[in-house]
Protein backbone atom coordinates (compact mmCIF):
# COMPACT_ATOMS: atom_id res chain seq x y z
CA UNK A 1 0.00 0.00 0.00
CA UNK A 2 2.83 2.33 0.87
CA UNK A 3 5.36 3.12 -2.33
CA UNK A 4 9.07 3.55 -1.91
CA UNK A 5 7.78 7.39 -2.75
CA UNK A 6 6.01 7.84 0.49
CA UNK A 7 8.15 6.45 2.73
CA UNK A 8 10.62 8.52 1.47
CA UNK A 9 8.50 11.11 2.39
CA UNK A 10 6.99 10.02 5.81
CA UNK A 11 11.11 9.78 7.00
CA UNK A 12 11.44 13.32 5.87
CA UNK A 13 8.17 13.93 7.86
CA UNK A 14 10.18 12.45 11.11
CA UNK A 15 7.93 9.61 11.07
CA UNK A 16 10.64 7.13 11.66
CA UNK A 17 12.54 9.21 13.95
CA UNK A 18 10.39 10.69 16.58
CA UNK A 19 9.29 9.63 20.01
CA UNK A 20 6.01 8.80 20.28
CA UNK A 21 5.77 11.01 23.69
CA UNK A 22 8.12 13.15 26.28
CA UNK A 23 6.80 11.08 29.44
CA UNK A 24 3.90 8.81 28.44
CA UNK A 25 5.21 5.94 26.44
CA UNK A 26 7.26 5.35 23.58
CA UNK A 27 9.90 8.20 24.78
CA UNK A 28 12.56 6.90 22.34
CA UNK A 29 14.02 8.14 19.18
CA UNK A 30 11.69 5.90 16.57
CA UNK A 31 8.92 5.09 18.97
CA UNK A 32 6.12 6.50 16.89
CA UNK A 33 6.78 4.32 14.39
CA UNK A 34 6.94 1.61 16.81
CA UNK A 35 3.86 2.69 18.93
CA UNK A 36 2.11 3.34 15.26
CA UNK A 37 2.49 -0.31 13.97
CA UNK A 38 1.84 -1.50 17.70
CA UNK A 39 -1.30 0.08 16.70
CA UNK A 40 -1.99 -1.52 13.95
CA UNK A 41 -0.42 -4.81 14.99
CA UNK A 42 -3.26 -5.03 17.83
CA UNK A 43 -6.07 -3.42 15.71
CA UNK A 44 -5.45 -6.35 13.20
CA UNK A 45 -5.26 -9.19 16.15
CA UNK A 46 -8.37 -7.80 16.84
CA UNK A 47 -9.97 -7.50 13.84
CA UNK A 48 -9.23 -11.11 13.38
CA UNK A 49 -10.08 -12.52 16.52
CA UNK A 50 -13.35 -10.70 17.05
CA UNK A 51 -14.13 -10.67 13.29
CA UNK A 52 -14.32 -7.01 12.92
CA UNK A 53 -16.05 -5.72 9.74
CA UNK A 54 -14.37 -2.71 7.93
CA UNK A 55 -15.51 -0.46 5.08
CA UNK A 56 -12.40 -1.45 3.53
CA UNK A 57 -9.54 -3.84 4.47
CA UNK A 58 -6.51 -1.58 5.11
CA UNK A 59 -8.33 0.39 7.36
CA UNK A 60 -6.10 -1.41 10.34
CA UNK A 61 -2.92 -0.01 8.63
CA UNK A 62 -4.02 3.61 8.11
CA UNK A 63 -5.57 3.95 11.18
CA UNK A 64 -2.22 2.45 13.09
CA UNK A 65 -0.08 4.60 10.90
CA UNK A 66 -1.89 8.02 10.67
CA UNK A 67 -3.64 7.97 14.51
CA UNK A 68 -0.68 10.05 16.35
CA UNK A 69 0.32 12.51 12.97
CA UNK A 70 -0.33 15.21 15.28
CA UNK A 71 3.12 14.44 16.61
CA UNK A 72 4.68 15.66 13.59
CA UNK A 73 4.58 18.96 14.59
CA UNK A 74 5.67 18.58 17.98
CA UNK A 75 9.00 17.76 17.91
CA UNK A 76 12.51 19.65 16.82
CA UNK A 77 15.73 18.00 16.36
CA UNK A 78 18.80 19.09 19.13
CA UNK A 79 21.95 17.45 18.99
CA UNK A 80 23.51 15.86 16.12
CA UNK A 81 25.54 12.25 16.02
CA UNK A 82 25.06 9.98 19.52
CA UNK A 83 23.51 12.85 20.78
CA UNK A 84 21.01 13.22 18.21
CA UNK A 85 17.24 13.85 20.48
CA UNK A 86 13.65 15.42 19.70
CA UNK A 87 12.54 17.94 22.32
CA UNK A 88 8.92 18.99 22.09
CA UNK A 89 8.19 21.91 21.04
CA UNK A 90 5.16 24.73 21.96
CA UNK A 91 5.81 26.06 17.91
CA UNK A 92 2.69 23.91 16.81
CA UNK A 93 0.77 25.74 14.70
CA UNK A 94 -2.81 23.73 14.88
CA UNK A 95 -4.56 22.45 18.21
CA UNK A 96 -6.48 19.61 18.26
CA UNK A 97 -4.83 15.79 18.48
CA UNK A 98 -7.41 13.47 16.04
CA UNK A 99 -8.16 16.45 14.42
CA UNK A 100 -4.99 17.68 13.28
CA UNK A 101 -3.72 13.84 12.91
CA UNK A 102 -6.72 13.82 10.38
CA UNK A 103 -5.96 16.71 8.49
CA UNK A 104 -2.62 16.01 8.13
CA UNK A 105 -3.18 12.22 7.16
CA UNK A 106 -5.66 13.59 4.15
CA UNK A 107 -3.15 16.03 3.25
CA UNK A 108 -0.15 13.07 2.63
CA UNK A 109 -2.53 10.86 1.38
CA UNK A 110 -3.65 13.64 -1.40
CA UNK A 111 -0.18 14.32 -2.15
CA UNK A 112 0.36 10.55 -3.12
CA UNK A 113 -2.45 9.07 -4.23
CA UNK A 114 -5.56 9.34 -6.92
CA UNK A 115 -8.13 8.64 -4.71
CA UNK A 116 -6.99 9.23 -1.09
CA UNK A 117 -9.81 10.17 1.13
CA UNK A 118 -9.88 8.41 4.49
CA UNK A 119 -13.28 6.72 4.88
CA UNK A 120 -15.71 8.51 7.88
CA UNK A 121 -15.53 5.15 9.76
CA UNK A 122 -11.24 5.92 9.63
CA UNK A 123 -11.99 9.00 10.07
CA UNK A 124 -13.83 8.58 13.21
CA UNK A 125 -11.39 5.93 14.98
CA UNK A 126 -8.29 8.66 14.22
CA UNK A 127 -10.64 11.16 15.81
CA UNK A 128 -11.77 9.50 18.95
CA UNK A 129 -8.97 6.83 19.45
CA UNK A 130 -7.86 8.72 22.53
CA UNK A 131 -11.26 7.36 24.12
CA UNK A 132 -12.19 8.76 27.23
CA UNK A 133 -9.28 10.97 27.38
CA UNK A 134 -10.99 13.00 25.06
CA UNK A 135 -12.08 16.71 26.53
CA UNK A 136 -14.98 16.15 28.13
CA UNK A 137 -16.79 18.17 26.02
CA UNK A 138 -16.43 15.60 23.28
CA UNK A 139 -17.66 12.33 25.02
CA UNK A 140 -21.34 12.71 23.27
CA UNK A 141 -19.15 12.71 20.20
CA UNK A 142 -17.62 10.13 21.04
CA UNK A 143 -20.33 8.05 22.13
CA UNK A 144 -22.30 8.96 18.86
CA UNK A 145 -18.93 7.30 17.15
CA UNK A 146 -18.72 4.12 18.96
CA UNK A 147 -22.64 3.78 18.15
CA UNK A 148 -22.45 4.60 14.71
CA UNK A 149 -18.63 2.65 14.29
CA UNK A 150 -18.02 0.37 16.71
CA UNK A 151 -14.44 -0.13 15.60
CA UNK A 152 -13.86 3.37 17.03
CA UNK A 153 -13.67 1.95 20.30
CA UNK A 154 -11.59 -0.81 19.19
CA UNK A 155 -9.28 1.53 17.87
CA UNK A 156 -8.99 2.97 21.44
CA UNK A 157 -8.56 -0.55 22.90
CA UNK A 158 -5.69 -1.17 20.29
CA UNK A 159 -3.71 2.86 21.18
CA UNK A 160 -4.26 1.63 25.25
CA UNK A 161 -2.64 -1.45 24.74
CA UNK A 162 0.13 -0.45 23.04
CA UNK A 163 0.84 2.82 24.74
CA UNK A 164 -0.11 1.14 28.52
CA UNK A 165 0.67 -2.15 28.75
CA UNK A 166 3.24 -2.80 25.76
CA UNK A 167 4.71 0.97 26.88
CA UNK A 168 5.72 1.87 22.97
Amino acid sequence: MFTENMLQDMAELGFFRYPASQTYHGTHNGDLYDHSMAVYHTLQHLTDRLNMKWQRPESPLLIGIFHDWVKLQNYEQVGSGDDLRYIHTAQRLFSGHGEVSIILAQQFLQSHIQAPQLTKEEIACIMYHMGAFTDRKEWDYYTNAVRTYPNVLWTHTADMVASQIEGI
